[in-house]
């Protein structure tokens, strides 16, 4: 979760929001502060905006000033290992799988993967000792689609497997309720 940028509707993003007009207008981010701003009424839901806050401050959003007073950090979000790669490749036009591994700071096996999925879409060409060639120059990186597609396979497999795991175990229950009713 990251401090800024568009948002959905939820209960993070509304304490967030209260946080950031908060800071805006120059006013003390304590909780009741927030909560005020935020609408909270409900003890239950004041509950849940500490823990809101607290979460915040595990993820580096947030640190404490003092008790029951927040502040925004100023930590930025570290970069995306995939705008690192395109701008070393933009940069060099020629790059090898261990350049990006050593001047992205990625797996080997992810730098083999979006080149070749760039290579896929024409934006490089990947020659026999393994050098990628940027052949189509563009100022925004490629959006690379693949991956998520694989991602979603894999969480509809796993979906699957369990929900199958869950019908075998829900079986075995229902004979386990069977003998014991014979007993």
């Amino acid at each position: 979760m990251t401090m800024g940028g568009p948002q959905k509707s939820s209960f993070a993003n509304k304490i967030r929001t209260a946080i950031h007009e908060l800071t805006a207008a120059g006013t003390e981010c304590s909780t009741t502060n927030i909560s005020h701003q935020a609408f909270i009424q409900k003890p239950e839901d004041h509950k849940r905006m500490l823990g809101v806050l607290c979460d915040f401050r595990k993820a580096g959003e947030l640190e404490r000033v003092s008790l029951g007073v927040y502040a925004l950090t100023n930590r930025k979000k570290p970069e995306e290992k995939r705008q690192v790669m395109w701008r070393v490749l933009r940069m060099r036009r020629l790059v090898t799988i261990d350049d990006l591994v050593e001047m992205a700071g990625v797996h080997r096996d992810y730098a083999g993967e979006w080149l070749r999925t760039l290579e896929k879409q024409g934006v490089v060409r990947i020659g026999t000792n393994g050098a990628a060639r940027l052949i189509k120059d563009s100022l925004e990186m490629p959006e690379v689609t693949d991956n998520a597609e694989k991602l979603r396979a894999l969480r509809e497999k796993k979906k699957k497997a369990l929900s199958a795991a869950l019908n075998s175990i829900e079986i075995g229950m229902d004979k386990a309720r069977a003998a014991l009713k014979d007993l």
